[in-house]
């Protein structure tokens, strides 16, 4: 069978054009039902036309079809493109998936069954007759040469379509991760918590996401005018993100109509084709963060009574003052001040007043403070305030004390009070006295420590002897300390004496400390000290233990011998004084009446109802009270009224002036007379002669205690005196 060759190259050409044509109408995003019928009707026209175009190329072969089958297969044809064309879109917009081929399975089956279908539907429509005509001059191709012709085609095309596809493939997967890549970046940005706005190069904005629209709408402006309420800075780091094509982050603030508000900006540059197309922004609120610092720093920096800078700023304000270079007449000054009588007006009137003290008293302090001056309160009742630069030459210094002297003469007025109080005033200078902002304070510490003791309205600059002063103070702080540790302390006892028949009828403990080279140091040189710091209530434990288990080896000798001990103002009012006592007997199993506590008139009167507390649980141990160095204090037959006392002890100084002093020997006449009128005995210490033993004897002293019987002697001794007395 031969095939004209004419006819043959139009099948071809309808099938490929038909083809290309259909797939045109269809490989669109959206297909219609109109782009579809109209593919499947030109796709199906093209296989029709390539099979009865093919049909009319055998050479000398006339055909004849019978028109409903051939009606039929052009039909089946469009039908079975219609089919595939249809299962094939759908499969271009499917993922991969496991599903996926036999889909494409089905969809060629189809096609298949339509081509063969529309093929053998047209055999069967065609019926063959000879053409008796003589042979056309057209040229003809060998059935079996275009055999081989269609199959190298065939297989020639089936690979090209076999690599497309692959490559398709390929093509169609990176699509797909571009797409979902591009799905996940946009919903980075849309759900992002943070406010992103998407910049042009001239600083409009494009887009945001919904954050950004909320914190727009939050700020009160819009996207068209946020350009006239951004600061230069944020323009400025535009400028330079379009410049340096370099992300940058950085904080700035936004003011608006609606208020300030704190953000923390990043500015990304976004490039296409190595080209700046345009600027991406992450806004973050920190407004409520900065808030939030600021009040931290300002609760970590001021005092929250009278809002005044606090220790912590004072002393980094200090720091930074000191690290400055100054000039050559201008120094550094440091004024610490303490506010006097406070703790006796906070403690009788309450907190509530004392606080209101502190805040009018940190108020008028800040009124007079200068514009080179800082302000602070350290705690309680000091404050403390630094002058930079102050000109040393002009007095600067002094002024300004004598300016907060001056306000503190008039008196505050508070709730129903009338409270007058006056401030002491320690100064130091630097360079002259350190150039250190902590040494400075300590300096004007002491000053102020000193100007106390001199007169309490009054200030004082650091000198050296206020800081050798000190230094003696801490020194001997370390030695009390070393002999606390080492138990390097002994009690001497100065025996009591009856002013009647003579007889020793106790002995009053008193300390000593032995120095490491053996010496004995009084009380006068460490007491004072000890109470500073104190270390007396250590030194007190020991006292109360001591007495106790010297009392017990007395009285387990025969001696009916009572101890007095000394409390001080400190221990007196902890408490565990009362605990301690009575561990003290219960220890030692010692009759209480032999213990005696002597006490001073000032320290009862600091707090009257602790006072009292502590006197009568001290008589109900059954231990004796005695008030000492009477007459030098708050003298007042109320309280001696009050108090639980058994005896009074008359002050040494009194009986130094006894027989020269006709008013010393009267008022001393008269304590004994009120003792005596209060059922109270008498006792009077520092007696140094037999002049005054005798006047004392005749006024009615009850007991003598002085040198003049005996100096304070260790418990040996005193046990020898008891020996040596002669016998009654």
């Amino acid at each position: 069978m031969q095939y004209e060759f004419m006819p043959l190259i139009a099948s071809i050409g309808a099938t490929v054009s038909g083809s290309f044509v259909s797939l045109y109408f269809v490989s669109r995003n959206i297909l219609t039902y109109y782009r579809l019928l109209t593919g499947s009707v030109v796709l199906g026209a093209s296989i029709a036309s390539m099979h009865y175009i093919g049909m009319s190329a055998i050479s000398r072969v006339m055909i004849m079809y019978e028109p409903i089958l051939f009606t039929v297969s052009i039909i089946i044809a469009i039908a079975a493109s219609f089919v595939s064309l249809k299962i094939f879109f759908d499969l271009a917009l499917k993922k991969h998936s496991d599903h996926l081929m036999f889909y494409k399975v089905i969809s060629s089956f189809v096609m298949g069954i339509g081509i063969s279908g529309m093929h053998y539907t047209g055999m069967l429509a065609a019926s063959f007759h000879e053409d008796m005509g003589p042979p056309g001059s057209h040229m003809e191709v060998q059935t079996f040469h275009w055999s081989i012709f269609v199959t190298l085609i065939v297989f020639c095309i089936q690979t090209l379509l076999l690599f497309s596809s692959h490559a398709d493939r390929k093509f169609i997967k990176q699509s797909e991760r571009i797409k979902d890549n591009e799905q996940r970046f946009q919903s980075l940005i849309v759900h992002n918590i943070d406010a992103i706005f998407i910049l042009s190069l001239d600083g409009d904005i494009i887009s945001s996401n919904h954050a950004g629209e909320d914190m727009i709408r939050k700020f009160g402006f819009s996207m068209h005018d946020w350009r006239h309420y951004t600061s230069k800075k944020i323009n400025r780091l535009f400028e330079q993100v379009k410049k340096e094509k370099q992300a940058i982050n950085s904080d700035s603030d936004l003011i608006t109509e609606k208020g300030q508000f704190h953000l923390n900006i990043t500015l990304i540059p976004v490039e296409v084709n190595q080209e700046l197309d345009s600027i991406y922004v992450i806004c973050k609120d920190m407004t409520k963060q900065h808030r939030a610092e600021k009040e931290i720093h300002r609760m970590a920096h001021y005092d929250s009574l009278t809002d005044l800078p606090n220790r912590r700023h004072a002393i980094s304000h200090l720091t930074a003052v000191m690290n400055r270079e100054h000039t050559l007449n201008n120094s550094t000054v440091v004024f610490f001040l303490d506010l006097n009588r406070f703790k006796v007006i906070n403690d009788a009137l309450g907190h509530n007043v004392g606080d209101q003290l502190l805040q009018l008293a940190g108020r008028r302090l800040s009124s007079v403070v200068p514009d080179n001056g800082f302000i602070a309160r350290l705690g309680g009742d000091e404050f403390i305030i630094i002058l930079t630069d102050a000109n040393t030459r002009t007095g600067e210094a002094d002024v300004l004390a004598r300016k907060i002297i001056q306000k503190f003469k008039k008196p505050f007025k508070i709730q129903d009070h009338t409270l007058v109080i006056s401030v002491s005033i320690g100064i130091a200078i630097s360079p002259k006295d350190g150039t250190d902002g902590l040494e400075l304070m300590k300096k004007a510490d002491m000053a102020m420590y000193a100007a106390k003791e001199r007169n309490k309205s009054k200030y004082r600059y650091y000198s050296f002897s206020i800081g050798n002063k000190e230094t003696v103070k801490l020194n001997q702080e370390m030695v009390l300390r070393e002999a606390i540790d080492n138990n390097r302390f002994v009690l001497h006892y100065q025996p009591q004496f009856s002013a009647k028949n003579q007889k020793m009828t106790g002995a009053e403990a008193l300390i000593r400390l032995v120095t490491p080279d053996g010496q004995l140091c009084p009380p006068g040189e460490f007491i004072g000290v000890a109470e500073e710091t104190g270390l007396i209530i250590d030194i007190g434990k020991w006292i109360v233990d001591e007495a106790c288990k010297q009392a017990r080896v007395w009285y387990d000798k025969g001696y009916d011998l009572s101890v007095a001990i000394n409390i001080s103002a400190r221990q007196f009012q902890s408490e565990d004084l009362i605990p301690l006592i009575k561990d003290a007997l219960d220890k030692y199993q010692l009759p209480p009446q032999l213990l005696e506590v002597e006490v001073t008139e000032s320290m009862t009167m600091d707090n009257l109802d602790h006072s009292k507390k502590v006197l009568s649980s001290l008589t109900e141990l059954g231990i004796r009270i005695s008030i000492d160095d009477f007459g030098t204090g708050h003298s007042s037959l109320s309280y001696l009224k009050d108090f639980p006392i058994h005896r009074l002890k008359i002050d040494k100084s009194f009986i130094d002036d006894i027989q020269t002093h006709p008013k010393s020997e009267q008022i001393t006449g008269a304590i004994i007379a009120m003792g005596h009128q209060l059922s109270l005995q008498v006792i009077a210490e520092g007696v140094e002669n037999s002049a005054q033993k005798q006047l004392l004897y005749e006024k009615g002293c009850d007991h003598l205690q002085g040198f003049f019987f005996s100096r304070p002697i260790p418990p040996e001794q005193l046990e020898q005196l008891i020996l040596e007395q002669p016998s009654q």
